[in-house]
């Protein structure tokens, strides 16, 4: 004969198989869950996606762990049904992990990043050094300032 079990829930694979019983046969299946598309986009605290950051889901209720990098922002893992941990890792941001639970079809998440020190000051060294040039400039200007207007425009004598 012919065994065929089918998941009215959507969350187990169906199993097909030809077995032969005889006398008092005890069966025994394992049931494979199937597996969701989730999408996990990774932003900095700007909203800018952050391509290369390492994803890793640690299933909380399934023995079952999976990981994938980032690429333009984007990474997608295939879980099945289920609670899961997800963390994600970034050089130069705080990690982050968060619990999903993960169900039947398609879904996506957003993990925001905090950015460590080095990370803001690196962001914003080139307004530094721009405010730090302009107020050297504005030092130089201001103590030869009598020597500039000499410069500039010179006395003149009257005769």
């Amino acid at each position: 004969g012919v065994l065929r079990l089918h998941s009215v829930n959507g969350i187990y694979r169906d199993y097909t198989t030809k077995l032969e019983l005889v006398d008092d046969t005890g069966i025994n299946v394992t049931l494979v869950r199937r597996l969701n598309s989730v999408a996990v986009t990774v932003v900095s605290d700007l909203g800018e996606k952050l391509s290369g950051a390492t994803i890793i889901a640690e299933g909380l209720d399934v023995p079952f762990t999976s990981s994938s990098v980032s690429v333009e922002g984007t990474a997608t893992l295939m879980l099945p049904y289920g609670m899961f941990k997800i963390c994600v890792e970034m050089p130069g941001y705080y990690p982050k992990c968060t619990n999903v639970a993960v169900k039947i079809g398609s879904m996506g998440i957003t993990v925001i990043l905090r950015p460590q020190i080095l990370t803001i000051i690196m962001r914003y060294l080139p307004i530094l050094v721009g405010v730090g040039v302009l107020a050297v400039v504005l030092a130089v200007i201001f103590r030869y300032r009598s020597k500039l207007i000499e410069l500039i425009a010179p006395e003149e004598e009257i005769i």
